[in-house]
């Protein structure tokens, strides 16, 4: 049955009154752009039938204006399904035809009308399932792990996501993201737009279909995806895009030629896989995003024991067909510090869905560091799962405040230096030494390992964003922010780079630029609590504490607008509120938060509190000692003689 236009429609715990234009939970408000709120109301009035894409466009977007008509639906999808907790993956109510359209999901009686069926009301609550609220976009992994309580958490996300600068240089992308204001258009530009001209032998590689026709066996289509675009990223005279934006359009129904204007690259390679018990059916296919002919195609049956090679014959095919002067031998390139052995690398790709997966030290432990511990006993030659295992080891250090963390990091450290003796050539070796090194507050060393990394793999927005990460914790910041703005270039679509350049430039003291830069990181992931956190602590650098307090407040219950939220409500006279937010910061984060503690003991003006809790995180060999030397909020205790005795114990770089 059809739904009245204007009646309201109770479904969950949430009811769309279209004539009030609202949407509302629990019977409160939930704030809602005009056109993803059309959306609704059209899906809606339609439960269960698939509204296309065109109709949609001619609903919501008919006033004739020229407007990025994919960008534009895909940014309301996106906010619609923020606002109601939904997950495009498992969709509770809104489902995506790939190349078609949308369908709204019924639940059972969803569409009883409120003021035409006033007694139903109660019966279709209590039937209703209770979602927990709309989820928080873009947590990062390593911030579900356990909230210790430091200011600059989004070095959380950094150093665990350094694990994914190996083979693949992955990111994980827990939410649907839309593309920032300033990326071009999806669509051929109207009359007097900028032409479309991306740089020469740019390419996006696309995730491979997996035709295997099971869903367990994803994790392989898309780790052999992660292996090949790792494979040409070492090709220098190539740029490849990001694997963040890249795997932003996986099953959505986007043309090649749209997916390339978004990413700014000239051709798109894109294929599927068939994997059987012992051998693997490669598709692939380069196209010409400017002209849109098929550039190259080829179809690979091969053992699996063969995958490595099989990436040498595609990179070498891609940049034939790009008649691209390659500078070196390729094939040496592509199967540097990789494995032959089938079973190594499975046991390899499943440990990185793993990775992805982890909510907790225990699970980091036994299923990831356990999984790249399977893949380098069974190839001791495996000089990417000794890397892997070596990042992933020193993450679990990086949550080990007790005596257990230096064992760790020695160990994490073995590993490291056994990739770099098996590949020293090996980008990753080099990072995960770095990371080793950081960790370790062994400055001298991670700013060579670092350069290192970057001087061997300068394609990796990955190995770009860490050294920029670095770079501007050490005082470096022209370095910082040129490779920082390079790895937004090459990754436009992840929030996390738009975020990193952001907190760069925060640490150089940029403060207009680094505010522009983490609001596009919020365009992509609106709601993430990092970039809140760092917006808030600018605008209290910068004076306008009633805007520090409304950003840190959108999100009060994690750890770093709770350190936010201390300082600021301190600055405008709550001091209760101030000290109830430093209580639940020590409840949860213990000692282990103790350079946070200096920072908001520092702000607060209690300067001996605040220099003991910097001598206890010198006890603990903290890691986020890292920040010492950049951060605003120690400024008033940089003339103090034990604040310099500290400086010169930690042996930063000139």
């Amino acid at each position: 049955m059809d739904t009245p236009t204007n009646s309201p429609v109770r479904f969950g715990v949430f009811e769309l009154d279209p004539r009030a234009g609202e949407l509302r939970r629990s019977g409160r408000r939930v704030a809602l752009q005009p056109q993803p709120l059309e959306i609704l109301r059209a899906l809606i009035e339609r439960p269960g039938e698939v509204v296309t894409r065109e109709e949609l466009r001619r609903r919501v977007w008919s006033n004739g204006a020229y407007v990025d008509f994919d960008r534009s639906l895909t940014k309301a999808i996106v906010k619609l399904r923020d606002a109601l907790g939904d997950d495009a993956d498992s969709p509770r109510y809104i489902e995506t035809l790939p190349r078609h359209g949308y369908r709204f999901i019924p639940l059972p009686e969803a569409h009883a009308h409120i003021d035409s069926a006033p007694q139903a009301q109660g019966a279709l609550m209590a039937g209703m399932p209770q979602p927990e609220g709309p989820a928080s976009p873009q947590l990062s992994p390593i911030s579900k792990v356990q909230p210790v309580g430091i200011r600059h958490g989004w070095r959380w996300a950094a150093l665990g996501l350094a694990l994914l600068a190996l083979p693949a240089w992955l990111i994980v992308t827990w939410f649907g993201v839309e593309a920032p204001s300033h990326l071009p258009p999806a669509n051929v530009a109207p009359a007097g737009a900028v032409p479309f001209a991306p740089p020469p032998n740019s390419i996006a590689v696309l995730p491979l279909i997996n035709l295997s026709g099971d869903k367990e066996q994803e994790y392989f289509s898309d780790g052999l995806t992660e292996e090949l675009l790792n494979s040409l990223a070492r090709i220098n005279e190539l740029q490849i895009a990001g694997r963040t934006s890249s795997f932003y359009f996986k099953g959505k129904d986007v043309d090649l030629g749209t997916i390339a204007h978004r990413l700014n690259v000239a051709a798109v390679l894109d294929g599927s896989v068939r994997r059987s018990a012992h051998t693997v059916r490669v598709t692939a296919r380069l196209t010409d995003a400017i002209t849109g002919f098929n550039l190259w195609s080829a179809t690979y049956d091969r053992d699996l024991g063969d995958i490595l090679i099989l990436q040498g014959e595609i990179a070498n095919a891609v940049a034939a067909a790009l008649r691209v002067k390659l500078l070196g031998n390729t094939a040496a390139k592509v199967e540097l510090g990789g494995t032959h052995n089938p079973a190594a690398f499975d046991a390899y790709l499943r440990a990185l869905k793993a990775y992805w997966s982890s909510s907790d030290v225990p699970t980091l432990r036994e299923e990831v560091v356990a999984g790249f511990t399977e893949a380098a006993n069974l190839d001791p030659d495996y000089a990417l799962a000794h890397a892997a295992r070596s990042i992933a080891l020193a993450r679990v250090a990086l949550f080990d405040m007790g005596p257990s963390m230096r064992g760790t990091l020695l160990t994490a450290q073995s590993e490291a230096l056994k990739a770099a003796e098996l590949a020293p050539e090996l980008p990753e070796s080099h990072l995960a030494l770095a990371v080793v090194a950081e960790e370790a507050l062994d400055f001298a060393s991670g700013e060579r390992e670092y350069e290192r990394a970057l001087a061997l793999g300068s394609g990796s927005e990955w190995v770009l964003g860490l050294y920029a990460h670095f770079a501007a914790l050490m005082g470096h910041f022209d370095q910082a922010v040129a490779a920082a703005r390079r790895a937004v270039l090459l990754n436009p679509l992840d929030s996390e780079s738009h975020r990193r350049l952001g907190e760069v430039l925060e640490a150089a003291r940029r403060y207009d630029k680094a505010i522009a830069a983490l609001n596009d990181a919020l365009a992509i992931a609106p709601g993430n609590a990092y970039t809140h956190a760092h917006l808030g602590f600018i605008y209290y650098a910068l004076g306008d504490l009633e805007r520090s307090r409304s950003v840190c407040e959108i999100k009060l219950e994690h750890f770093v607008t709770q350190d936010c939220l201390a300082t600021t409500y301190e600055k405008l006279g709550r001091h209760r509120d101030a000290r109830a937010e430093l209580a639940k910061l020590r409840a949860s984060a213990g000692d282990a938060g103790a350079f946070l503690y200096a920072e908001i003991y520092a702000e607060w003006g209690r300067s001996a509190e605040a220099l003991e809790w910097l001598d206890t995180a010198m006890r603990l060999r903290s890691p986020w000692l890292l920040w010492r030397k950049v951060d605003s909020s120690l400024d008033p205790l940089r003339k103090e003689p034990r604040f310099q005795a500290i400086e010169q114990a930690l042996k930063f770089p000139s």
